[in-house]
Formats: C-alpha cells, sequence, structure tokens
C-alpha cells in the first residue's frame, strides 16, 4: 500500500537531520499503533462489511436483473462491485492520510466520515456529509427494522395472530435499545459475525431451492424486453445493492491496524459478489419474469425456503446495530458523552 506523508517545507539546499525525522516518523507509527492495539481484526472488519452490506439487498436482485435486461443486469451488478469496492478503498486511504497529517486523528473519533470532508473542504462539508449519513442511516436502520417484523410476525403468526408486524416493531426496537448503547463496532464483534454468517446460509438455501424448482419445473421460462423505465428502476436497485459505505470509516476507526482496511474492503466485496450472483443468476434463469420483487416469495414452500426467510429475519437484526452506530456516535459527539459510561451513552440516544 502506498504511504502518504505530508509535503516538505524545509528548503532543498537547507541541512535535514536525518536521525531527528526517523526518530520522529518511528514515534508517529509506534503512537498509531498503540492507539489502535485494542481494536478489531482485519477479517472482522471485513465481516462487518459484508454483513452490513450483503442482506437485504440481495433480496430484490432476482427481479432487477430481470427487468435490466438479464445478462445486462449481471454486467452492471459487477461493474458497480468494482466502483463500490474502489470507493472503499479510496475512503481507507482518506483516514491513513488525516492520521499521517494531522495527530489528533490518531486516537478514537466517533465521526470520522465528516471529519474526512472536514479536512478536506472545511465545516460546511462536515455538516454536508454528517446529516446525509444521519438521515441515510436512520432511514436504513428503519427499514430494516420493519423488515425484520414483518418476519417475525409471518413466522409467529399463527401462535400469535393478534400480533400486527407494527407491534412487532415496537418489540424488536425495545429488544435492540440496549445493544445500541455499545460504543463502537469493536464493543459488538459477535454482530458482525451472526450478520455475515446468517446472509451467506440464506443465500445458499435460496440458490438451493432454486435449483429445486428448476428442476421441477416445466414449462419455458419466460422473458422479454422491458422498457426504460423497467431498466433504470433497476438500475437504482442496483445501486442500492451496494450501499452502505457511510458506515466504513467508522469500522476502520476501530482496527487495530486501519492501513488493512484496504484487505478488509477486497475480501468483503469478494464475498459478496460470490453471494450475489448465484442468487440473482439462478432467479433469473429459474423464475424469468415470474420472479417476485422478493425472490424468497417465488420459492416453493419448503423447509430451505422457510430457513432462508428465518435467517433474512436475524440478519436484518444484525445487520441494524452496525448500520444505526455511526448515528449513534455522532449523537454522543454532540452531546459530548464520555467514552466510558454506557448510562450517559443511554440518555444521550
Amino acid at each position: 500500500m502506498k504511504s502518504y506523508s505530508t509535503f516538505d517545507t524545509q528548503n532543498d539546499n537547507e541541512p535535514k537531520s536525518g536521525k531527528s525525522t526517523d526518530i520522529e516518523s518511528s514515534s508517529s507509527v509506534e503512537s498509531i499503533t498503540e492507539i489502535g492495539r485494542k481494536g478489531i481484526g482485519t477479517l472482522t472488519a471485513a465481516l462487518f462489511i459484508t454483513g452490513e452490506m450483503g442482506g437485504s439487498g440481495i433480496l430484490a436482485l432476482p427481479k432487477a436483473i430481470v427487468d435490466s435486461g438479464g445478462w445486462i443486469g449481471v454486467v452492471l451488478l459487477i461493474v458497480f462491485c468494482l466502483n463500490a469496492c474502489y470507493g472503499g478503498i479510496c475512503l481507507g486511504h482518506c483516514w491513513t492520510i488525516l492520521e499521517e497529517r494531522y495527530s489528533e486523528c490518531r486516537n478514537s473519533t466517533r465521526n470520522p466520515y465528516s471529519t474526512i470532508a472536514s479536512k478536506a473542504v472545511g465545516r460546511w462539508g462536515s455538516v454536508v456529509v454528517s446529516c446525509s449519513i444521519q438521515i441515510t442511516l436512520f432511514g436504513a436502520g428503519t427499514v430494516y427494522l420493519l423488515l425484520s417484523s414483518q418476519v417475525l410476525q409471518k413466522l409467529l403468526k399463527y401462535l400469535l395472530p393478534d400480533l400486527s408486524f407494527c407491534f412487532w416493531f415496537l418489540i424488536i426496537a425495545i429488544m435492540l435499545t440496549p445493544a445500541m448503547w455499545l460504543g463502537s463496532p469493536k464493543d459488538f464483534s459477535l454482530a458482525g459475525i451472526i450478520a455475515t454468517s446468517t446472509t451467506v446460509l440464506a443465500c445458499i438455501f435460496i440458490f438451493a431451492q432454486s435449483i429445486i424448482d428448476g428442476k421441477h419445473g416445466t414449462s419455458r421460462v419466460p422473458h422479454k424486453i422491458h422498457s426504460f423505465h423497467d431498466f433504470f428502476l433497476a438500475f437504482g436497485i442496483l445501486l442500492f445493492s451496494y450501499g452502505g459505505a457511510s458506515t466504513f470509516p467508522t469500522i476502520q476507526n476501530d482496527m487495530k491496524d486501519k492501513k488493512k482496511f484496504t484487505t478488509s474492503v477486497c475480501i468483503a466485496f469478494t464475498v459478496i459478489m460470490a453471494l450475489y450472483l448465484p442468487v440473482t443468476i439462478g432467479g433469473y434463469m429459474v423464475y424469468g419474469e415470474h420472479v417476485n420483487t422478493n425472490v424468497i416469495l417465488s420459492l416453493s414452500r419448503s423447509p430451505l425456503s422457510f430457513f432462508a426467510e428465518i435467517f433474512m429475519g436475524i440478519h436484518l437484526v444484525a445487520a441494524f446495530l452496525i448500520i444505526i452506530n455511526p448515528v449513534c456516535q455522532e449523537l454522543e459527539e454532540i452531546f459530548d458523552v464520555p467514552h466510558s459510561r454506557p448510562i450517559v451513552q443511554c440518555s444521550a440516544i
């Protein structure tokens, strides 16, 4: 990885003290290493990225592939993956530059994304980025809670028929509130593991049931040419499936070695692509125009589809904790909440 450093302001004709520079450089590296020593590792960071990004978006991808022209949509899916991966790598490099140029950025930061914007363009950039992140992640978190409550209501409708998904929404939100008091990703690494593992299992079950349905199908799978209106709607869904970069600086800020964030991003997007392609291509080839907006609803009712729905519901709950964390940390920063006082964090949130 490239090494970023500040420009040398000394005159080229003036003698330089190599020993002094080496000592300062060594001290800077030791400071960064010491601060990040208690953070998460490269693989754990990759799990957080995968668990937060790869999940609910995959349910709508098969329909998006159909509406975008089939294989054209598959190509777009791959291109968008490479683009999002590159954007994540650039974000990681931005924070590395900040740590090398500004000593105050080497400590734990609750709002790293807006800090990057502040150093890049000034206070107004920080405000714009902060507002955008708050709106995006709070809205996405609300959707995750709605989806998870709908899944739970559907699974328990025979046991508790009088409880609508609105009540389940409140129940899930109350149950997750204590977990929202945790400071940063390093305090709830289990959420990243659960979010990723449940996504992987759900995708395996969805793909397996798609193959079974394809073998039992007797009629020809229908495909047709779609309008530009359908294409652009599908275009947005394909982009949405890679949304989530707002949490990247927060995850990187909790790493032991923040310079390895590039590796975490590459691992995460490789896994995401490995999950997306089989499910999307399988849905397109097996169901064609009959595929539902939620691919699980297109599957034949079986234990595989049942468990796929359960695992996706669990994923939504775990992913909610990941995407809502930057919002909580931003509020803690605004109210100047101490890092080591969870009760005060509770009152602020």
